[in-house]
């Protein structure tokens, strides 16, 4: 059928984003706050928190520790893997 993309809603994150970049570190969107959004991967024990004030950084949280550091998406991209108390491989 011609022009079956037309007929395709994609409801996935912009490649570039934020949340694309947390999907592909393996975390997950938990819940949403009045001042952003929570995504969590709890088997990696890392929990990231991106606010509404400033959309492109994230503060990455050892869930374990509470040891944190803000991220800004540039740098998030570099990023292959996240070590915490819980994982380390």
């Amino acid at each position: 059928m011609a022009g079956t993309t037309q007929n395709i809603l994609d409801l996935r994150p912009p490649k570039d984003s934020m949340k694309a970049e947390l999907y592909r570190l393996g975390l997950r969107y938990t819940y949403s706050t009045d001042n952003g959004e929570i995504w969590q991967n709890d088997t990696r024990g890392i929990r990231a928190t991106i606010t509404n004030n400033n959309p492109d950084t994230t503060t990455l949280e050892d869930i374990t520790t509470h040891i944190t550091q803000t991220t800004a998406l540039a740098d998030l991209r570099n990023i292959t893997r996240i070590d915490t108390m819980t994982a380390s491989d």
